[in-house]
Formats: C-alpha cells, sequence, structure tokens
C-alpha cells in the first residue's frame, strides 16, 4: 500500500492550485473591485504564482519517483547522497535565488505589495524583502539542523 508520502509532491501543487484559483477567487474579486488591478492583471498574477509554485513541486515528485524514494525528503536519504538528491538541492537553491532576484533586484517586492490583502504580508515592499530572507533563513536553518543532526 502507498503512503500519502510518496505523492506529497503532487498533492502541495494541487493544493496550490486549488488555492490560488478556487480560495483566492472572492479575495481577488473584491481586490480588483476595491483597487487599481485589473481582471487581467489578477489573473497574470494567479497564473504566475501557480507556475512559481507547482513546477518545482512537479520536478520534486518527478526526482522521488525516478530515485525509488518512498518520502519526499529524499535529498537526506543514502550515504552517499545520490545524483537525485543533489538534483533536489539544485531546484531547492534555484528556486530560492530566483525567488530573491526577483524580490530585491527586479520589481517582485512592489508587485507583491498590490497583492497584500491576499498573501497576508505587509504593504511596505521593503518590509516584503526582509520578511522572505527571514523566511528562507529560517527554512535553510531547519534543513542544517536536519543534516548535522543525524
Amino acid at each position: 500500500m502507498s503512503s500519502i508520502l510518496e505523492f506529497l509532491w503532487l498533492f502541495c501543487a494541487a493544493w496550490w492550485i486549488f488555492t490560488i484559483f478556487i480560495l483566492w477567487r472572492p479575495k481577488l474579486k473584491k481586490l480588483s473591485e476595491t483597487s487599481e488591478l485589473s481582471t487581467n492583471d489578477i489573473l497574470l498574477f494567479q497564473k504566475n504564482i501557480a507556475l512559481a509554485i507547482t513546477i518545482p513541486c512537479i520536478l520534486l515528485q518527478i526526482m522521488q519517483f525516478f530515485g525509488g524514494y518512498k518520502l519526499p525528503i529524499f535529498l537526506l536519504e543514502g550515504k552517499p547522497i545520490s545524483i537525485w538528491g543533489v538534483a533536489s538541492y539544485g531546484i531547492t537553491f534555484i528556486s530560492w535565488g530566483l525567488l530573491l532576484f526577483w524580490i530585491w533586484m527586479k520589481s517582485g517586492a512592489e508587485y507583491l505589495s498590490k497583492f497584500a490583502p491576499i498573501l497576508n504580508i505587509p504593504k511596505n515592499p521593503r518590509a516584503i524583502k526582509y520578511l522572505i530572507i527571514l523566511f528562507l533563513l529560517i527554512v535553510a536553518a531547519s534543513g542544517i539542523i536536519k543534516i548535522f543532526s543525524n
């Protein structure tokens, strides 16, 4: 019998698609009525967020299947680390790098500030930048603690 953890990355992608296109719909509609954002702006936001979240999830699920791993945190399994573990680190760091580049070097924080009521984040772009860095530092620290606790 398969464990739900074998398909966690697919469930994660499906959950975010459901959240973005179904659960956020009323809030996004209200936002379009009370702000300068058009329906096309909101649709583009939904598509971009969905792609940014689901592509890494799907890639990690593919690697989990091809690597023959039962758990979604397969990058920490095995000695020595497999090519699938290295690739998962690559996807993770590339995703983080792209996020940081978009937030800090492009106008990502300003763009996200327009959708602050939906994302439950501050409207201040500078606060968004530091919030993203804080989040990534917490995630990185938890990963480092996990690696060295084995």
